[in-house]
């Protein structure tokens, strides 16, 4: 009797794991199941959205001409067939007001990606052309202050002693000019 008691422990054990594998399993795939409705229904709703922009667009577009159109018949065609009273006072409101919901339905008119991509592209251009001639600026005032520092020392220490601070030479004539300070043109 032990061996069928210890048996039907045994067994048991094995139903209970098989029943808790098998909750995990149609757990999983409920939740599998549930992740792939919620993807169709927002790939759905994504479609929708754009079908019902492009025909709120389509149909605002149609409507506003409509809309200026029966305002000019307001007032230059069934004005003039009516009394001088409606052709004075209902006829402009009613065009003024048809006039104001085309304005209202007509929809923008949308900046194009290429109008978009150039901006861009132009701003870009001119952020690069500044960095350079900044560089530039740099890299040239950094040679000139360079090729200031070495010209005069060329010709070696002598030449700075036997010129007085005033920059004349001192066996020249009094009259003369200042001696020039050399200078690159690199």
């Amino acid at each position: 009797m032990v061996n069928t008691k210890v048996q039907l422990q045994q067994g048991a054990t094995k139903v209970q794991h098989g029943v808790t594998v098998a909750a995990a399993g149609v757990g999983s795939a409920a939740q599998a199941a549930a992740h792939t409705a919620a993807e169709g229904m927002q790939s759905a709703a994504a479609n929708m959205n754009a079908g019902l922009r492009a025909s709120t667009l389509s149909a605002r577009s149609w409507a506003a001409p409509r809309l200026e159109d029966a305002a000019k018949y307001t007032t230059s065609t069934m004005a003039p067939a009516m009394s001088d009273a409606v052709v004075k006072t209902i006829a402009p409101k009613v065009a003024a007001t048809l006039r104001s919901t085309a304005r209202q339905v007509r929809p923008q008119k949308q900046r194009s990606a290429l109008r978009s991509t150039f901006t861009w592209s132009a701003l870009v251009a001119a952020a690069l052309a500044g960095a350079g001639a900044a560089g530039t600026l740099a890299w040239r005032r950094y040679r000139a202050a360079m090729n200031a520092e070495t010209s005069p020392d060329s010709a070696g220490a002598t030449a700075n002693q036997n010129t007085p601070p005033n920059g004349t030479d001192p066996g020249a004539d009094s009259g003369s000019t200042p001696a020039k300070p050399a200078t690159s043109t690199r």
